[in-house]
Order: C-alpha cells, then structure tokens, then sequence
C-alpha cells in the first residue's frame, strides 16, 4: 500500500546562498529582469564590473553604450535594488525580494520603495 504524505504543505523553497556568492550572475539576472520588465526590452549583457573598484555591494550591468543597469546588494538579504545608469535622471529605481525555486532558480518579485 501506499501512501500520499503532506499533499497540503506548500512546495520547499530553494537555497539562494550560490546566487548571493556569485555576485556577477545574480547582478545580470537582476538586470535583464529589470531591462524587460521595466524598459520593455529583451536584451543581454555584455559586461558586469563592480560600480566602486574593489566593491562587491553595487554592480554595473552594461548592455550598450547607452544603457547601462545598476544593481545594488546593500541591503541582503531583504532585497535587491536596480535602476538605470547612464540616463539623465537615472532610474527610475526598482526594489526586489528573492527566493529560489528547489531546482535553483532565481525569482525575482517586486516591492515597494522601504
């Protein structure tokens, strides 16, 4: 016989902890998420470099000459800060929470400016 254990109980949620050591492939992930949903466009990077030398808190996220994606880790765990650089005003800025999927993946969700 057998049986169905904890059919209720909502999914697990994945570890984040490799997307927060790897502060290059969470801040491109941010980014394109950023370009598209709140420039409407469908774009790869092309570079991630530290915004401040020797800096892992903020990243630039470049995708062409004039579009550029800021990504900011000051606040982890509670959430991701990105916003448009190389634009004048930049922004407009973006606040994220994470979690990750048992699989691994990242997932991003919008919330309000703290």
């Amino acid at each position: 016989m057998y049986m169905l254990e904890n059919l209720a109980e909502p999914q697990s949620k994945g570890d984040c902890s490799g997307w927060e050591r790897d502060v290059e492939s969470f801040s491109k992930r941010v980014a394109e998420h950023y370009v598209r949903t709140v420039l409407g466009k469908t774009l790869s990077a092309k570079r991630i470099f530290p915004y401040w030398p020797s800096s892992k808190k903020a990243m630039e996220v470049w995708f062409s000459d004039d579009l550029s994606v800021g990504v900011s880790f000051v606040k982890l765990p509670q959430y991701v800060i990105a916003l448009r650089l190389r634009a004048q005003p930049p922004g407009p800025p973006r606040y994220y929470t994470y979690s990750c999927t048992p699989q691994g993946d990242l997932v991003l969700t919008q919330r309000a400016k703290p």
